[in-house]
């Protein structure tokens, strides 16, 4: 038999509960993109959520999603960026065009990320 050597504590109606914690878990920053899966596993994906973090698998995951989706925005951006023909060259002949042309590129890309990766 398995001794945990549970303490416990009593509830206001008498019921005694165990006292449970976690275990320490590591400092890991997250970045906009893992705080907004994050918040999304929290309001919509609750038990999804409370399994990621009772098996303290719930930074790892964060991490990996963040990682994914900047990898995969990266991605995008280029392949549209070369469709669209934003390249080198209009970014010396017209900076301003240039930046504009690769803000709304990464802008749709991230908006993809987001709505494919981040909020299922």
């Amino acid at each position: 038999m398995i001794d945990l050597n549970l303490t416990y504590i009593e509830s206001e109606n008498g019921t005694l509960l165990p006292e449970l914690y976690l275990p320490e878990q590591p400092e890991v920053c997250l970045g906009r993109l893992a705080r907004m899966r994050e918040k999304y596993l929290r309001e919509e994906k609750k038990p999804l959520y409370i399994s990621l973090l009772t098996q303290c698998k719930l930074p790892q995951h964060l991490s990996e999603v963040e990682q994914t989706a900047r990898e995969r925005i990266r991605q995008m951006s280029e392949q549209r960026a070369k469709a669209m023909g934003v390249d080198a060259a209009l970014k010396q002949s017209d900076p301003l065009k240039w930046a504009g042309l690769m803000t709304n590129i990464r802008m749709t890309a991230e908006q993809e990320v987001v709505r494919d990766l981040i909020l299922t």
